[in-house]
């Protein structure tokens, strides 16, 4: 793949991830207020409805992006073709499901969750335009992912770019002209599927041996990749179920005005947890090739390294959350939503450790010991379901927000960090301390400070919520700098952060490791670090 290419790529994929941040932020309080409290609960709960239609997919659009970029790769534009057309009619059958289900479903499921008559019409039609939608996202799947294996991430983000400003500004001219529940769906479903239909013509042109003849349809190919597909199908299955489960089971058991109240943390707390769970790109091929290489020692260093990271990201961020949570919720959309506070409490803990283990997820993946995670994730969907309704029966959307809280933290601080270091055989104290303990206990003069500065200057704008997170911020980076001061001085690396040290020395050091791959220098600078503390 051309460098152009690959910067182009990586340029589109974070000015994607800005954008939809910055539209998400800005448009949510401005729906919100045009739509109020029953019909945006709505709104979030059709969305939830239909990502159970993706159970459909079976794994199926993962496996597109890997069987055809390893055959455009081996110049085998014959299997390119049988792969594209396998998929293609595969999910044209899902099609076919998908527009049946929402036909046979969009008369009752206002009753199902008692939508009161003011917003039924509403949310029938809706339900019924957004499952359309859907059905057409299976064969618009097949280009997408076509041009994915291309490696044309910068057409696809491109689009997505272009899809969200329009939304953005479709959205603001329906509501501003009085519309309501039903136009701001049908303005995000239709605006975003336009230009999506962009990608057909653009998978033609950029995929060698691209075609749709039936004549290309192999069951040899299918079966293929369904065995690739349906593990990480399973993996993916039991996240989008907990995601998917909280707005059924709030609405049906309390109402969506109550699933507004809920969703707001959730959402505030999604954008910076995508930027931690994005770092793990790197992590699955690494441990591939570390597994190949029978290098048990590399794959102990790159976990410990790995936690410890999401654990750097993540602790100052609950700290932000903890200190500033109620005012960002205030000034974002308003003080009479700062009830959600400590839900939003809750919320940091439960979505923010599941979020700093996705590396570790993604290392199980790359060494091929990712089955028994498959049950990990499957338990935690299903049990934060189970407890969620039967704490929301007492405590109401705190009981959920509890539950959500309590079987993360066991599932992702427990048993998945024991089960990988059964498998690397690591002691768990050692990874618990090195990869968690360590990140949180410096983080503690950060939350300090914070507390400090707001107090003496409360946080009642965006100016004052701005500068206390600086505040924090240079505190951190202040703390992590004494104690890599502090281990260098006293000849023990337990309290400098290895990913710290590992740039420190990068840096100073140009010279070194540069015949070794970027994975590679990283574990070998890591190695260094890990010498100075055995008796640890």
């Amino acid at each position: 793949m051309r460098v152009s290419l690959i910067l182009r790529s990586v340029a589109a994929t974070w000015l994607a991830v800005i954008v939809s941040a910055g539209t998400a932020f800005f448009i949510t309080p401005f729906i919100l207020h045009r739509l109020g409290d029953e019909a945006y609960g709505l709104w979030v709960l059709i969305v939830a409805l239909s990502d159970y239609y993706l159970f459909l997919q079976i794994g199926v659009r993962s496996a597109i992006v890997r069987f055809v970029s390893r055959n455009l790769a081996l110049h085998k534009p014959e299997e390119v073709n049988r792969v594209i057309a396998t998929s293609f009619y595969f999910f044209m059958c899902a099609f076919i499901v998908v527009l049946g289900l929402a036909f046979g479903l969009y008369r009752h499921v206002g009753h199902f969750f008692s939508v009161k008559e003011v917003n039924d019409h509403a949310f029938a039609s809706l339900f019924l335009l957004v499952g359309i939608a859907q059905a057409l996202d299976f064969p618009i799947s097949v280009f997408e992912g076509s041009l994915e294996a291309a490696g044309r991430f910068d057409q696809l983000y491109g689009l997505r770019i272009i899809g969200m400003l329009l939304r953005v500004g479709i959205i603001v001219w329906v509501l501003e002209a009085g519309g309501g529940l039903f136009g701001v769906g049908a303005a995000t479903v239709l605006s975003t599927l336009t230009l999506r239909f962009v990608a057909v013509p653009l998978a033609f042109r950029e995929v060698d041996g691209f075609s749709l003849h039936p004549r290309g349809i192999n069951k040899q190919t299918f079966r293929e990749m369904l065995v690739y597909g349906v593990t990480s199908f399973s993996v993916g299955m039991s996240e989008r179920l907990k995601n998917s489960f909280y707005p059924l089971i709030i609405v049906k058991f309390l109402s969506a005005s109550a699933l507004t109240l809920f969703s707001l943390p959730v959402k505030l707390l999604t954008i910076p947890l995508n930027g931690i769970g994005s770092m793990t790109e790197f992590v699955s091929p690494l441990s591939s090739q570390l597994e190949a290489q029978q290098d048990k020692a590399g794959l102990r260093r790159l976990l410990i390294l790995c936690g410890e990271t999401a654990f750097v990201l993540f602790a100052p961020l609950a700290v932000i959350m903890l200190v500033l949570g109620k005012q960002m919720l205030g000034l974002w959309v308003g003080r009479e939503y700062m009830a959600a506070y400590p839900l939003l409490v809750l919320l940091t803990f439960g979505l923010g450790v599941n979020a700093a283990q996705y590396s570790v997820q993604s290392m199980l993946f790359g060494i091929g010991k990712h089955k028994g995670l498959i049950w990990m994730r499957l338990i935690e969907g299903f049990g934060t379901a189970a407890l969620g309704i039967f704490l929301i029966k007492f405590w109401g959307l705190w009981g959920y927000a509890f539950a959500t809280m309590l079987v993360a933290v066991v599932i992702n601080l427990f048993f998945i960090p024991k089960y990988v270091c059964g498998v690397l055989e690591i002691p768990l104290g050692r990874y618990l301390s090195k990869g968690f303990l360590k990140p949180c206990l410096i983080s503690l003069p950060m939350a300090a400070a914070m507390l400090a500065f707001a107090h003496i200057f409360p946080a009642n704008s965006w100016k004052a919520v701005i500068a206390a997170t600086m505040v924090g911020t240079i505190v951190f980076l202040l703390t992590i700098l004494g104690t890599m001061a502090y281990s260098q001085q006293k000849h023990s690396s337990w309290w400098s952060l290895g990913v710290i040290e590992i740039m420190r020395r990068r840096f100073l050091n140009r010279d070194e490791n540069l015949e070794l791959s970027a994975g590679a220098a990283i574990l070998h600078e890591y190695e260094k670090i890990e010498e100075q503390s055995v008796a640890e």
